[in-house]
């Protein structure tokens, strides 16, 4: 379902863009990394088949649909994950941010992808859910994982969790249990 693309040549064989612009009919970029000096961008099918969510947070937002792919963890893989938010964008302050966290078995993070929260992504036309990419760390250990997604507000002291409307500072959206 992912496909990659490195684009260091593009200026010598594809200056008007058709390579991303034919992608972008059916793909959408998540993710971006180098592979030694070339860059790659990673696009992921727009269609997912998402499971029902209910996530309300404290702002009026909610999640209503999760999917993530693949459904077993590989070492230095990628972890499509796809959000479908919903709410009114006009709760939004502009400087919210949507952190989505891979912990393992012991709570701590083993991989992360954080990315602003944007009016834009609740008013596309496609009614799209928001896709996010996450990079898996080479030393992914076998084991119990679970990815939990959380809202916050970077301040000048730290960060400012908005909470989901049961008092929690995150919502845990998929678990790997072997």
């Amino acid at each position: 379902r992912l496909l990659g693309f490195d684009t260091s040549y593009r200026t010598h064989w594809d200056d008007a863009d058709l390579a991303s612009s034919a992608l972008a009919t059916a793909y959408e970029p998540i993710h971006e990394t180098e592979i030694g000096v070339w860059p790659v961008f990673v696009y992921d099918r727009k269609e997912a088949q998402l499971s029902a969510a209910t996530i309300p947070f404290e702002n009026g937002l909610n999640i209503a649909g999760v999917d993530v792919l693949p459904e077993t963890l590989s070492p230095a893989g990628l972890l499509s994950v796809r959000l479908d938010w919903q709410g009114d964008a006009s709760t939004l302050a502009g400087d919210e941010k949507v952190t989505i966290q891979l912990l393992g078995a012991d709570g701590i993070v083993v991989a992360q992808v954080d990315r602003a929260l944007t009016p834009e992504q609740f008013s596309r036309s496609s009614n799209a859910p928001e896709a996010y990419g996450m990079l898996l760390p080479e030393q992914l250990t076998v084991g119990e994982h679970q990815l939990i997604v959380a809202l916050y507000v970077p301040t000048a002291g730290g960060t400012r969790r908005i909470l989901t409307k049961s008092g929690e500072d995150a919502a845990t959206i998929w678990q790997d249990r072997r």
